[in-house]
């Protein structure tokens, strides 16, 4: 325990007060993945508990960090200061530790995610708090726990079940899968796709490869009938289904991106009974369903068994599929093929052939008619064939007069769009899903016109005309050639047989109905026969274009525009005609009321658009949807534009004023229902008052039909007149009003929140007035008031006129001196009217005290500065001027004063802002009381924006932790003085010793807040050196940090090399693991060290080396336990030196007995080399005697290392010639010799490899030789 105290005591004195405090994360495993359920639900994720054992209160922040276990960091968020009373524990559940809209994402990307989705991604997670106090000052850190993100579970199918069987006979099943289970604010949709399951496929390479055979991503519910105007389902065909779970951003909410299991399932081909040999409807049997044809003349064939006494005909419809539409929906387009078949024929092939065009897919279609009414009995499915063109086939045509005759083929297309009738509203829209028609028309493009004007006269000179009026008397006036239905955009396409071109019919026609003495028109031009389309919508009017297509012809006629029958309100809002209230208020028409148009049902047809001045989609009122809105003006009236004409009985629109929150009176209208009449009058209902004119179109109304030409008589843009319609609505006086804001006399505008108002009126006692309470109110944030349904009293004689209560304001304040407001109303006396709402404006109330002062920096000189008390305006202080000091010979900057009035009140912000160079001061945020009518603040201080550290540096002592004394009495330990400070800034350090008081201040600036600080023991004695972090920012204020020393002790000793010979400037030290902590020194002349300031009582290992590129080459080592006295004679032996091993050379160990270092920094040594290797040819004579001797050799690293890395020494200058002449050697073990000789020596080269060889003249002894018997 001793060893660790240092390590609980470095930091601050504070921090000894912070062992007080821990905490611990209780969080729940499988939390919310929504932050709208941490910060609302206390139980969403967990809490935190605090264990206070310091025995004060502390005002704290909590900063919290959630990382993801593969993502990083995903966000901090940093509490509000928190006040964490005296009590051992606290416990703050997520509500209060997570505030994610003030919370920090380092990634921008997850940011929107988390932001738009309202929830975190799945995945492992871990929370980490830390509670600081408001000095910055960690009180605990790294408190932890982790989670993990579970989204809910993914819809799962159910029916039709994993490879299930459709029965035949249901063409609209309903799919079924389980619900999302989300919090209420999110609004799941289902994405359902179906796709065609191919041979050879797996389901799921199907649903991500093929198209969708039906694709819906708006399914709201978890049940979905397939819908009729889909592709249908075919028989024994297998089919791939899966559902996706989408929120109202497009993101998945549940698991597996929420998308559900793939199931497939197979429609079955259905199984026909036929009971007594009759068939109940039309079977279709050729051409087949899903087939394809080649020729234009097919022949089409069915079954059916009429009942007893059923007289019947067939009815064969053949229409083409358009883009987008099932089957079903395309019997509702203009037939290319449609005869009619009499039994008991059940066959029909087509005369001339059928225009088929080439890929095209066509539905086909039987129906039972009745032969004698021609109402429909019964009718077949619906199947569908496609057109391939082949070589083989025949055209189709017919014979006339000897020519082959081929049917006109024409095909119109185009896009409708609409507009409102106003001729200067020009914005447009597409017209989507609507029936329209093309037909012949004959026009005249007159040029020339008397006398008064044909019925149906359009501008721009052209005239339709009617059958009569037509030269020639054409039957097909109003022919209908073709019909069509607009898709989404407002795109259509008209297909059909041209039965003749569009052409001038006849030129300069003069059209007159003028006899003797009567009122006529004439007009002269050019007919013209042409197609119009005309729009099959009460609604809406038809194009004015004239269509010119000749057979054989594509035309794409581009875009077209339709008016929807509209008109503008200029509704005028009055009072009330109530007899009641005529003398009460004036009749004038009321301006700045809030108008409002509304609905309270609006048929799918309608567009959404409608309405101006201003629309306001989403919005409601009474239940009802608003449409437009707008204020009255000085005349009391507002336009509404964009109207539609109330067609049908159930559309109309309902009108509601109110007095706007600024108007000068207080009055509504009740929620009155309008409808539009052309021409009649706003106030007349077409469809319940039966007025003159108007009988037969009610009773045709009333009856179903829509005949709105007899009223607007306008087929055609250009036939419509754009109406307006004027209406009185009336409002009803409300009881008075009266509202207004308090706000501060010395600063604009600035409203006073928690104002008592007191709406004061006087009460008589006789004849004594006295002013009574009436109502009270507390102004809001922004000083405003309101008073409404104020009660009036009424004179007792007629007429009877308001001439009470008389009333005033009475305000009060905590720190702002009381005020009365007389209330003038309209009334006798001064009372308010019905109907007034008393605007009183902005109320001053005066702040109760005044205070002064002068404002300089900490040393005492003026600055520019800004002060702010509370809520009073910011007044800006300068210096008063300057003077030089002739005693100091410094400039004085002379403080400037400041006086302005503040609220009388306690516990008040003071700010002051520096304005010249405000990075370098603190903006001083302090609390100030005012009590008196007239306060001096003194001088206030702005401080320099500096760190204010002070470090007071102790000698640990002894001790041991006891339920009474759980820490130590760090300020009673002696103080060591002129102990070392450094702090580490910008890549320097800052350096202080302590006075005598063991005491060391810094002052200096940095916007860091995070700085190192070393500790050392003063020379001379020993102390183990602490190094730590602290956390500081700038301040006003000192903030010391109390460090205790641990006592050390030393170790000494000397170096050596070959041998004994000292070894000066060698470098030894302690590696702590550390640098900051590291030990070193270097050896002094004689090769001795002393290493100061090691701990007591511990094992290290003291390193030495010379020269070396690193201290982590090592000459040598020595393991020492320090005591308390030291340790002494720990000499370390060098075998590394200048970064080489020189205990061998060119791979001969080698014992030195001297080594020199040269100037040039090149080492010479000198010893002995006494092992050599023996080969096949040569060994010593004897190794015990064997020994040559070198001097002054230089020496190099190397190529060969040593196991640790360290090259090897080689010779600097080879080869090396030894002191001896020669040495005594063995040949082939037997023959005495000897290797060298005077004149050239013994030496030693270098072999190429980084070895060694030594080289040398041999003789052989003559005396070695046996010449016997030779």
């Amino acid at each position: 325990m001793k060893s660790l105290l240092p390590l609980l005591i470095i930091f601050s004195s504070s921090l000894i007060y912070s062992q007080g405090w821990n905490a611990t994360l209780n969080l729940n495993p499988f939390p919310s993945p929504y932050i709208s359920d941490w910060e609302t639900n206390p139980a969403a994720i967990g809490s935190m508990t605090i264990f206070n054992n310091s025995g004060r209160n502390n005002t704290v922040s909590i900063k919290s960090v959630v990382t993801h276990q593969s993502q990083g960091n995903i966000f901090t968020c940093v509490t509000n200061p928190l006040v964490i009373s005296e009590a051992p524990v606290t416990v703050l559940d997520n509500t209060t530790l997570f505030d994610l809209d003030e919370a920090t994402f380092p990634n921008s990307v997850l940011k929107t995610q988390v932001r738009r989705t309202g929830r975190l991604p799945e995945g492992k997670y871990t929370a980490c708090m830390t509670i600081e106090d408001m000095n910055g000052l960690i009180l605990a850190a790294n408190v932890c726990g982790d989670f993990t993100i579970i989204y809910p579970e993914p819809p799962h199918l159910i029916y039709p079940a994993n490879q299930d069987s459709l029965p035949g006979e249901i063409n609209y099943p309903t799919l079924q899968w389980t619900p999302v289970i989300v919090p209420p604010a999110y609004i799941i949709n289902y994405s359902l796709k179906i796709v065609e399951l191919l041979q050879g496929q797996t389901p799921a390479q199907a649903l991500s490869a093929n198209y969708p055979h039906y694709l819906n991503n708006q399914i709201s519910l978890n049940t979905f009938t397939y819908p009729i105007d889909a592709l249908p389902l075919d028989f024994n065909k297998t089919y791939v289904w899966q559902v996706q779970a989408l929120d109202q951003f497009g993101f998945p909410p549940a698991q597996n991106e929420g998308k559900s299991e793939i199931f497939t399932f197979v429609k079955k081909m259905p199984s026909i009974v036929i009971i007594t040999n009759t068939l109940d409807f039309p079977l279709l049997t050729e051409p087949e369903n899903n087939s394809d044809l080649n020729t234009k003349t097919p022949v089409f064939k069915w079954s059916y068994t009429p009942k007893q006494g059923e007289v019947i005909k067939y009815l064969v419809k053949v229409c083409e599929i358009l883009q987008g539409q099932s089957p079903e929906t395309a019997m509702n387009n203009y037939p290319i093929f449609i005869p009619v078949v009499n039994p008991p024929s059940n066959t029909t092939t087509p005369v001339t052939p059928i225009n088929f065009l080439n890929g095209k897919e066509y539905a086909w279609q039987v129906k039972v008619i009745d032969a004698n009414t021609n109402n429909e009995l019964k009718s077949s499915a619906v199947w569908k064939f496609k057109y391939i063109s082949g070589i083989s086939q025949i055209i189709g045509g017919y014979v006339q007069g000897g020519t082959f005759v081929l049917p006109a083929w024409c095909k119109v297309s185009g896009q409708l769009n609409y507009k409102y009738a106003d001729l200067q509203d020009n914005e447009k829209w597409a017209l989507p899903n609507t029936n329209i028609k093309l037909v012949i028309k004959y026009i005249l493009k007159y040029t020339s016109h008397t006398g008064t004007q044909y019925e149906d006269e359009a501008p721009q000179g052209t005239l339709i005309l009617k059958d009569g009026n037509i030269p020639g008397n054409p039957t097909d006036n109003d022919k209908l050639l073709a019909t069509a239905t607009t898709d989404q955009n407002g795109n259509f396409q008209f297909n059909y047989i041209c039965p003749d071109s569009m052409i001038l019919v006849k030129a300069n026609h003069t059209l007159s109905n003028c006899t003797s003495g009567e009122n006529c028109y004439t007009y002269i031009g050019d007919v013209y026969r042409v197609a119009r389309i005309i729009v099959d919508h009460p609604y809406y009017t038809s194009p004015d274009e004239d269509i010119i297509i000749q057979p054989w012809e594509t035309k794409n006629i581009g875009s077209l525009t339709s008016y929807i029958r509209s008109y503008q309100l200029e509704a005028t809002i009055k009072p009330s005609k109530e007899e009641k209230f005529s003398e009460q208020y004036s009749h004038l028409p009321l301006e700045q009321m809030d108008v409002y148009l509304l609905r309270k049902f609006r048929a799918y047809y309608l567009p959404d658009n409608e309405g101006l001045p201003e629309q306001s989609p989403g919005e409601t009122m009474f239940g009802y949807e608003v449409v437009a809105k707008g204020i009255t003006n000085q005349n009391g009236k507002i336009i509404f534009k964009r109207l539609i004409v109330n067609i049908s009985p159930s559309d109309r629109y309902y009108i509601y004023a109110k007095s706007t929150e600024n108007a000068p009176h207080n009055y509504k209208t009740m929620l009155e229902k309008f409808t539009f009449s052309y021409g009649y009058g706003a106030d007349i209902n077409l469809y319940t008052e039966k007025k003159a004119g108007l009988v037969e179109f009610v009773e045709k109304i009333e009856k179903g039909g829509i005949v709105l030409s007899a009223i607007d008589n306008a087929t055609y843009n250009s036939q419509y007149v754009y109406p307006t319609v004027n209406k009185n609505f009336y409002a009803t006086p409300l009881l008075p009003l009266v509202k207004g804001r308090v706000v501060r006399s010395d600063q604009t505008g600035a409203g006073l929140t928690n104002v008592k108002v007191n709406l004061m009126k006087l009460k008589f006692i006789g004849n004594l007035p006295l002013p009574i309470i009436e109502r009270t109110y507390t102004t809001n944030a922004t000083g405003d008031f309101k008073f409404a349904f104020l009660p009036v009293e009424y004179s007792p004689t007629s007429p009877y006129p308001i001439n009470g209560p008389v009333r005033s304001l009475f305000l009060t304040a905590n720190g702002f001196k009381s005020k009365i407001w007389q209330i003038q109303g309209q009334a006798q006396n001064g009372a308010l009217q019905m109907g007034e709402k008393k605007q009183m404006g902005d109320l001053p109330l005066d702040p109760g005290a005044i205070v002064f002062g002068k404002i300089s920096d900490e040393y005492g000189n003026g600055i520019t500065a800004k002060i702010k008390i509370g809520d009073s305006p910011e007044k800006t202080v300068k210096p008063a001027g300057y003077f030089y000091n002739i005693k100091t010979k410094q400039f004085v900057i002379t403080p400037g004063s400041f006086e302005f009035p503040v609220a009388k009140l306690n516990h008040q912000p003071l700010i002051i802002t520096p304005v010249d160079n405000p990075a370098s001061y603190i903006i001083d945020t302090s609390y100030v009381t005012i009590t008196k009518d007239k306060q001096d603040l003194g001088t206030l201080k702005v401080y320099h924006k500096l760190h204010r550290m002070v470090f007071v540096i102790k000698e640990s002592q002894p001790w041991i932790p006891t339920p009474e004394n759980p820490y130590p009495k760090v300020y009673q330990w002696p103080p060591i003085q002129n102990a070392k400070i450094k702090i580490q800034l910008l890549g320097s350090y800052l350096e202080k010793t302590t006075n005598s008081s063991g005491i060391a201040k810094f002052e200096f600036a940095s916007d860091a807040t995070n700085f190192k600080v070393i500790v050392e023991a003063p020379n001379g004695k020993y102390y183990v050196k602490k190094v730590g972090t602290m956390i500081n920012k700038p301040s006003k204020y000192d903030e010391y940090y109390t460090i205790a020393l641990d006592k050390a002790t030393y170790i000494s000793g000397s170096v050596y090399v070959a041998g004994s010979q000292p070894v000066k400037d060698a470098d030894v030290w302690i590696d702590f693991g550390n640098p900051d902590l590291n030990i070193s020194t270097k050896t002094d002349e004689i090769g001795e060290y002393i290493l100061p300031n090691v701990p007591i009582g511990e094992g290290v290992i003291v390193y030495g080396s010379k020269h070396s590129d690193e201290e982590t080459i090592i000459g040598d080592s020595a393991n020492v336990y320090t005591t308390d006295a030291g340790k002494s004679g720990v000499d370390l032996f060098l075998t590394v030196y200048n970064g080489m091993d020189i205990t061998k050379l060119l791979g001969f160990p080698v014992n030195l007995t001297g080594l020199t270092e040269e100037p040039n920094g090149g080492v010479k040594i000198k010893g002995t080399i006494k092992k050599f290797k023996k080969n096949n040819l040569f060994e010593v004579f004897d190794s015990t005697t064997a020994i040559l001797n070198f001097t002054d050799i230089p020496i190099q690293p190397g190529t060969n290392k040593n196991p640790k890395g360290i090259p090897y020494a080689e010779l600097s200058n080879p080869p090396l010639i030894f002191d001896e002449a020669s040495m005594e050697l063995k040949v082939y073990k037997k023959y005495g010799s000897k290797l060298g000789d005077v004149s050239s020596g013994v030496r030693m080269y270098e072999a190429g490899t980084g070895s060694g060889v030594l080289k040398g003249k041999v003789f052989v002894n003559a005396s070695s030789f046996n010449t016997q018997g030779s």
